[in-house]
């Protein structure tokens, strides 16, 4: 649980770093696609391609893959 908590805290300046200086337009670009092949409308896509909307996911990802991950690892580390 201390490996997820670190990646916890990790991941959200990971996220803000990534896509406001090393690929900045990652969201311009995602929303223009999902618009162009009309598979959001212009408001659910700039709702859905943000960076707080990708922070919140990547919290929620490194919870439940630190919790599985560290189940996975207790189950197969027992001892008998």
């Amino acid at each position: 649980m201390g490996i997820t908590l670190v990646i916890l805290i990790l991941s959200v300046p990971g996220q803000y770093i990534a896509h406001t200086y090393i690929i900045p337009e990652f969201f311009p670009n995602s929303i223009n696609y999902a618009i162009d092949n009309n598979l959001m409308t212009k408001v659910d896509a700039e709702n859905y391609f943000n960076v707080t909307n990708y922070m919140k996911q990547s919290v929620l990802f490194s919870i439940i893959t630190g919790i599985l991950v560290g189940a996975v690892t207790s189950f197969l580390m027992r001892r008998k």
